[in-house]
């Protein structure tokens, strides 16, 4: 089993790291970490791993993507609507605004998105 997985992944391995780097916006320390938990979820799951239902690739690549959905949901950060008003931050939404009352909201929205990390 090993040397099959070994033959697999070293021809898709610079290919991988390449997508993970791209999804974390270029961040290597991260991306190292995310292929190395691919790698070794695809190694502990290959015996599952079925040829008929499509390459390796696909199957590896598909394992990275919903790690890294897992991961994102799992980092998500949140902020309640009660801090934000705490912060003098009104979360009142008011359709039919005056060009003055945007230019509020567009300064609100950009105090809103400081508080993020």
């Amino acid at each position: 089993m090993g040397n099959d997985f070994l033959h697999h992944y070293e021809a898709c391995k610079h290919e991988l790291f390449t997508y993970l780097m791209y999804r974390v916006n270029f961040d290597k320390p991260l991306a190292e970490d995310l292929l190395m938990d691919v790698v070794f979820k695809a190694y502990s799951r290959f015996s599952q791993f079925d040829s008929g239902k499509g390459s390796f690739k696909n199957w590896i690549f598909t394992l990275a993507r919903n790690h890294l959905i897992n991961t994102w949901r799992d980092r998500k950060e949140t902020v309640s609507l009660d801090a934000l008003e705490e912060n003098g931050i009104s979360v009142a939404v008011a359709p039919d605004a005056s060009p003055l009352d945007q230019e509020f909201d567009h300064h609100q929205v950009h105090r809103v998105l400081q508080l993020l990390k």
